[in-house]
């Protein structure tokens, strides 16, 4: 057998290229220059003759290293008058926005443009009242957190800083409750502590209280409303003190205020945001005396101290009639004081007379969810006797419509809102079914109090808890081992882990199975 070494493959029948005299004649390209030549017109003198070399040098066709191209700027302007004039129009318009820009500092344009938003409907839309509470969550976390731990060494200015914030979220979490305030305990730890240290500085016997007392003692007075003891004869303790420290800023304002104005003025010369005006400080005193003895009427009632329960109610109650008084436009306040006057005896007409301006308060503006609330809690109080012995269907129907068209123009966000706005529209269809079977299109007899329980829904949804932090979700995520557990964030699920659950999940498991 022989071997072949060497040798190319050829094709069969095939002429080698090299072996032709002369190789492969490949096909000339044409010159650039003749591809982009101009074609003359009749008259005009050729592209190759001294016409071209006019329009060479005229700049119509120029020659660059990458080869000869036309001139952009030679090229007749094809635009219309209009799109002249439309682009002039614009370069003129963003030369005065840049000018106008250029004269206003970040502050002044950071303003301008929440007014903008204040006033579109689509934003207003939104639940601004729990979008703040984000938004304190992540400044006042920022300012008395530092990872896992509490932040140490804070400047003077921070702790100020971080306790205006604090005060200011009240304003609107102290009128909402739907709006809860969640702090985690190294960051209330830090902030106790910073409160502490400002009370025991600025607020000595003897002195008169100045702006960074009155800020202390307002954010004292807030840890006494929001916070409490483990026992409940503590609490109790901590809102008497909190309703006691109320009446004496309440009743010594006049003095109080020049405090207040300086404070303000010292907030807007270091650019806090956001800032506690003197008005919303008397503000907060009447909100924390409200707060303070509306848990007290509570604390009495759970042990069955109808009377003093009723005192506390009445004392609430005044406080915030005085802070209706103060902001005659505030639907919120209208329907905090209706809520309060639910609970006192002898009360209907106080009660519809608050629901009702709520309603028509919100109803004319964009407090969507303020008028969802207001104008279902005055359909069941007029179904309940609060106006007269009858009660109008079509007006109770009415109401229920509008309050049913506000929630849907409100956005709720994240699951505190969104279960409490479930529940809401729950019990509403409810109501309407029942109201439609109890009367005609005339009226009704005003003596129909509808029980929330009797909903089966309502029911199911009030038992849909955290497995880890209790709380009502509007959405629960069961373990995937033992399908016995739900929670309501990744984070309450891995706490509940680390807590104990590691150990639990095996038996459940095996048990479930």
């Amino acid at each position: 057998m022989s071997t072949f070494v060497g040798g190319k493959l050829k094709l069969k029948g095939g002429v080698d290229p090299s072996q032709l005299k002369g190789g492969v004649k490949k096909k000339k390209k044409k010159a650039a220059a003749d591809a982009l030549a101009v074609v003359p017109a009749d008259g005009e003198p050729a592209a190759g003759g001294a016409g071209g070399d006019q329009q060479a040098q005229t700049g119509v066709v120029k020659a660059t290293k990458e080869g000869v191209v036309l001139d952009p700027s030679a090229v007749a302007d094809r635009r219309t008058e209009a799109e002249k004039k439309a682009e002039e129009h614009f370069l003129k318009h963003e030369a005065q926005r840049a000018k106008k820009i250029a004269s206003k500092s970040h502050r002044e344009r950071i303003k301008e443009l929440n007014e903008k938003l204040a006033s579109l409907t689509e934003h207003n839309d939104l639940f601004n009242k729990y979008i703040e509470s984000i938004e304190f969550s992540d400044q006042f976390h920022a300012v008395f957190q530092y990872g896992e731990q509490p932040r140490q060494g804070l400047t003077a200015q921070q702790k100020q800083q971080g306790l205006v914030a604090f005060c200011r979220y009240l304003l609107a979490t102290l009128q909402m409750p739907a709006c809860s305030l969640v702090v985690n305990n190294p960051t209330f730890e830090a902030m106790v502590a910073v409160v502490k240290d400002m009370t025991r500085e600025h607020m000595r016997e003897g002195e008169p209280l100045g702006p960074l007392g009155l800020l202390a003692w307002l954010a004292d007075t807030a840890l006494f409303c929001v916070g409490g003891d483990e026992t409940e004869e503590g609490t109790r303790e901590q809102h008497a003190s909190c309703v006691h420290q109320a009446d004496m800023m309440i009743a010594h304002w006049p003095g109080v205020q020049p405090a207040a104005a300086w404070l303000e003025e010292l907030q807007q010369r270091l650019g806090y945001q956001p800032q506690l005006s003197a008005v919303q400080q008397h503000s907060l005193a009447f909100l924390l005396k409200v707060a303070s003895s509306r848990a007290l009427a509570f604390s009495h009632l759970k042990d069955g101290n109808e009377q003093q329960a009723q005192q506390h109610f009445a004392a609430a109650s005044q406080a915030c009639a005085e802070l209706v008084a103060l902001h005659p436009e505030d639907a919120g306040l209208k329907l905090l004081l209706g809520s309060i006057a639910t609970r006192m005896h002898q009360s209907a007409q106080l009660t519809a007379v608050s629901l009702r301006a709520a309603f028509e308060a919100a109803d004319a503006s964009t407090e969507h969810w303020t008028a969802s609330i207001a104008g279902l809690c005055l359909a069941q109080s007029l179904a309940g006797g609060m106006e007269g012995s009858t009660c109008s269907v079509a007006e109770v129907q009415h109401l229920l419509g509008r309050a049913k068209h506000h929630d849907q123009l409100c956005k709720a966000w994240l699951p505190d809102p969104l279960s409490s706005r479930r529940e809401r529209n729950i019990f509403r269809a409810h109501f309407a079914d029942q109201v439609v079977k109890l009367g005609g299109p005339g009226t009704i007899p005003a003596t129909f109090v509808l029980d929330p329980t009797r909903s089966s829904h309502l029911e199911n949804l009030k038992k849909q808890r955290c497995s880890h932090c209790d709380k009502k979700a509007y959405q629960l995520k069961r373990c995937s081992a033992c399908k016995q557990a739900a929670y309501c964030s990744v984070e309450c699920q891995r706490l509940a882990w680390k807590g104990g659950h590691r150990r639990e999940c095996a038996k459940l498991a095996a048990r479930r199975g």
